[in-house]
């Protein structure tokens, strides 16, 4: 978990880094036309800035998940079993 916890500050920068990017595309494609696409038939035209914004929400979603395991899921246990009772019991008993 510690490792877990240390690789999760490099992925979070690098999701920011895409998010950014992808929020650029946003504002410099809001009026760029494309086809629109419904269960893969054409649809009625949409701008690629607003599939763009899309793909910004769906990693800002992503990252507040992150954000979220890295403070709070990520569990450490320091304490366990020792002594004698550190050993299988039925390995014991036989």
């Amino acid at each position: 978990m510690l490792i877990a916890r240390r690789a999760l500050v490099p992925l979070l920068e690098d999701v920011r880094a895409a998010a950014e990017a992808a929020a650029g595309l946003a504002d410099r494609h809001r009026e760029t036309p494309m086809i629109g696409r419904t269960l893969l038939q054409q649809a009625l035209p949409v701008t690629f800035g607003l599939r763009a914004a899309g793909w910004v929400a769906g990693i800002d979603q992503a990252r507040a998940r992150l954000r979220s395991v890295r403070d709070g899921e990520l569990a450490v246990q320091m304490g366990g079993r020792w002594g004698p009772a550190a050993g299988d019991r039925r390995a014991r008993r036989r």
